[in-house]
């Protein structure tokens, strides 16, 4: 409904996905990595060292990649935890949740977050491109021009690079004595590691 839309510029309230605002990632990203680190040793692994270390000062050319791409409404925490779904089969029963960081920028940013950190590794792997070609798909019957495949493809790429922010952030209020929690963002992370090898994202910091 917002792809390109004069109804998205008139959310004049909802900022652009590359909004000095949104440009804090940067440091908040930098400050929460310590912390991170000390609690998801376990969970990191040594081939992404170099990723993790550069994620941080990469944030606002990344926001950048996002604000030149189509744009649309970005949730920008779509994930398991903030749907909600009715009967199996009623597509219209899904209900969504946590707009507090909406923004105005490239869709495959939801997309690649999704898919990569919240289905497991196996399954991920399975159907990943049927999922992203049912997207593209709705996209254009929906009415959607001008958006190559193949640039889709590389959007979703930049998506799945960014999502690794999420999980860096989300340790600054974790309760690490919630058994959930604690295995959730390991599942989390472990997954976002494997997609990030699988899309060789760690190119794009170049």
């Amino acid at each position: 409904r917002f792809w390109q839309s004069s109804e998205l510029d008139a959310l004049d309230w909802m900022p652009s996905i590359n909004d000095p605002g949104m440009k804090i990632s940067r440091e908040v990203y930098n400050a929460s990595l310590p912390g991170f680190r000390q609690v998801f040793a376990h969970a990191l692994e040594p081939e992404h060292e170099d990723l993790i270390a550069r994620f941080g000062d990469a944030t606002p050319d990344l926001l950048d990649r996002f604000a030149a791409m189509p744009n649309t409404i970005v949730h920008f925490d779509y994930r398991a935890d903030n749907l909600f779904f009715g009967d199996e089969g009623d597509v219209e029963a899904v209900r969504i949740i946590d707009f507090q960081a909406s923004s105005k920028g490239g869709g495959a940013y939801d997309v690649g977050y999704f898919v990569s950190q919240n289905l497991a590794t196996e399954v991920r792997r399975q159907h990943e491109t049927a999922l992203l070609g049912a997207y593209f798909y709705e996209l254009a019957t929906l009415g959607v021009t001008g958006y190559a495949w193949e640039q889709f493809l590389e959007d979703y790429r930049v998506g799945i690079l960014y999502g690794w922010i999420i999980p860096v952030y989300a340790v600054g209020t974790l309760d690490s004595s919630s058994e959930r929690a604690m295995a959730l963002w390991t599942a989390v992370i472990q997954r976002a590691q494997a997609a990030m090898s699988d899309h060789r994202v760690a190119e794009l910091l170049d």
